[in-house]
């Protein structure tokens, strides 16, 4: 699909979307651990925001997928690795909007009065 809007966009000679200029560049080789690493999200906790993927989802996934020995724990860490960088990047999106929230909540400093005691 991607590959249709890139034609598409370059047929038309407009920029491409966003989501598609931006997408990750993965080096030949990697796309098993990306494409893992995005299935196994889906076993995240929510709450008051994203957890980190269980190891026994990691567990199940090499035993479905016949991952054994070294591949197992190589697939491990490297999915402890993304998940590490992943829910910091969640972090600080999450203090960003958090911060704009309080600034809309708090208005302009300007129209702040100041208490003299």
């Amino acid at each position: 699909m991607e590959q249709t809007i890139i034609e598409s966009c370059i047929k038309r000679r407009i920029p491409l979307p966003e989501k598609i200029a931006n997408a990750p560049r993965i080096l030949k080789g990697l796309e098993g651990y990306y494409i893992a690493f995005w299935e196994l999200s889906t076993d995240r906790a929510v709450g008051m925001g994203a957890g980190p993927i269980p190891w026994t989802a990691v567990d199940m996934y090499c035993k479905r997928e016949g991952i054994v020995g070294e591949d197992y724990d190589y697939l491990l860490d490297m999915i402890r690795a993304m998940d590490k960088v992943f829910l910091a990047h969640q972090k600080e999106q999450a203090d960003n909007r958090d911060a704009a929230a309080k600034a809309a909540r708090d208005g302009p400093i300007s129209q702040k009065r100041m208490v003299v005691r």
